[in-house]
């Protein structure tokens, strides 16, 4: 977002041993701690954070036959191409989806009807009240849309993860995540998160009634997007400070140049609240905020 305060200490780990003596000063001085992976997903205070920020920069990447294996540092666009040269395929979808795996896996990220979560096989963790190992298979993982056993409890930290993939054509592969990166390239260019909000499921009938005349899709118990209903409140455009709804994308609130993180969290209040008068949905934020 190109916003935010300083972190009061900041460290940057390359190794569990790293990582563990961090996590054991945070105690011992008893300060709160941040971990932060490529930072492409949050919101930090124009205070900053009065604690530890914790920087996961562990970023090996392996393969085994069908099956790729990498650390939580390791940037997201650098799983996916490494996946693309090795002739494996399964992860084509979240091309050009920046950030880390630590983060991706955490927030169960994805696009276009895909999600990471549905091809982890297991994930390693360090649980930061024993400072021990722990080995979370798929099913223990809780996945859910943008969510994660992860993100609901901060104490286990994403050291690493597996994914299952299958043997694909090389060509087709390449094909498909250039598809991928133009969809992208028609997507706002500003400074933002991406999707600020994440996607609904309406039960009302005339919402729902509403949303396949106009966009000529079939809806049952289906997720719609954030944006329609931005857009349907009348906020494309919208401004606060220099925060602005963006003109291409109603999801994305964007930092025109001169917004502080104030001014972005404020207008995503006043969105929430004039989607929910005017929508009846409570939009529930993706990004996740640092220091408020």
């Amino acid at each position: 977002m190109g916003v935010g305060g300083p972190a009061r200490f900041f460290i940057q780990v390359d190794t569990i041993d790293q990582l563990i003596a961090a996590l054991h000063h945070a105690r011992q001085h008893r300060l709160p701690y941040y971990l932060l992976g490529g930072g492409t997903n949050v919101l930090v205070s124009d205070a900053g954070f009065d604690g530890l920020v914790i920087q996961m920069k562990l970023a090996s990447i392996s393969t085994d036959g069908e099956k790729l294996s990498a650390e939580a540092g390791a940037e997201l666009s650098v799983v996916v191409e490494t996946a693309a040269e090795k002739g494996i395929t399964g992860l084509e979808h979240l091309a050009g989806i920046p950030g880390t795996l630590g983060g991706a896996v955490r927030g169960n990220a994805g696009a276009f009807g895909v999600s990471l979560g549905d091809v982890v096989t297991e994930v390693t963790v360090i649980n930061a009240e024993t400072l021990e190992w722990e080995i979370y298979v798929r099913e223990k993982c809780r996945f859910q849309y943008r969510d994660s056993i992860f993100k609901q409890n901060p104490g286990l930290i994403v050291v690493s993860a597996t994914v299952g993939l299958a043997a694909g054509d090389p060509l087709e592969i390449r094909r498909s995540m250039a598809s991928i990166f133009q969809k992208r390239e028609s997507l706002e260019k500003g400074k933002s998160v991406g999707s600020y909000f994440m996607n609904p499921v309406p039960d009302d009938p005339v919402i729902v009634e509403k949303f396949e005349k106009e966009c000529k899709v079939v809806c049952r118990n289906c997720m719609i997007p954030a944006g329609w209903f931005i857009e349907q409140a009348g906020l494309r455009g919208m401004r606060m400070g220099g925060a602005m709804v963006s003109e291409k994308h109603c999801n994305y609130l964007i930092n025109t140049g001169t917004a502080t993180a104030e001014d972005l969290r404020a207008l995503a209040r006043t969105v929430k609240k004039i989607v929910r008068e005017k929508m009846g949905i409570e939009l529930q934020e993706e990004v996740n905020y640092v220091g408020f």
